[in-house]
């Protein structure tokens, strides 16, 4: 809406649609809402979603009857997302949320620790360097949001670093789910490290 006071001061005309001059509280609800479903979809695969889910019908749902008609979620999978959207939205302030995301967002491990004019790659290739303990690093094969090229990356930039690639439908909720596998791994990982004490 900003942009639009500006483009009508420069331009003399706009045209806008489906826009307020203020942000109503229900929208901002719609749009967290929103945010939280497409999160998590992203944290489990599609495969982990079809496996689970499929295109099973709600219970009680007839098979001629739409959603609009029943007035709830038609499949299983719909049903199961604005479960956890409203059990999240309930429960969660969206203000932490949105530091957590600003967080995420500006993560970078080179900022204030390298100088000069490196490019990306020969900054984190500094910095991973300087790793003096030997690391085990964990990825999930079907990790979206940090994907096993990048955990791979890690690996190749720290010196004797170790990478455990598990495979799982889970997306980058199988550091969740995986948990029996992502286990064995650390304790084979202490077992050698820390003998002393495993």
């Amino acid at each position: 809406m900003c942009k639009t006071i500006w483009v009508v001061h420069r331009m003399g005309r706009v045209t806008r649609l489906s826009t307020t001059a203020t942000t109503r509280p229900i929208a901002r609800l719609r749009r967290d809402s929103a945010a939280r479903m497409a999160g998590l979809l992203t944290y489990r695969s599609s495969a982990s979603y079809e496996e689970r889910f499929g295109r099973k019908a709600r219970s009680g749902m007839t098979c001629g009857e739409t959603a609009e008609e029943a007035g709830h979620p038609l499949y299983l999978a719909q049903s199961y997302l604005r479960y956890k959207v409203a059990l999240f939205s309930s429960n969660f302030d969206a203000n932490c949320y949105l530091h957590i995301i600003r967080k995420m967002d500006t993560h970078d491990i080179t900022r204030g620790r390298v100088t000069g004019g490196l490019d990306e790659d020969a900054a984190l290739t500094a910095v991973l360097s300087t790793v003096t303990k030997r690391p085990l690093i964990i990825s999930i094969d079907s990790d979206i949001l940090c994907p096993p090229k990048e955990q791979r990356q890690l690996a190749e930039g720290i010196p004797d670093a170790e990478l455990e690639i598990i495979s799982s439908v889970a997306g980058h909720d199988g550091f969740l789910v995986e948990n029996e596998r992502i286990n064995a791994a650390v304790l084979k990982y202490l077992q050698r490290e820390l003998s002393e004490f495993y």
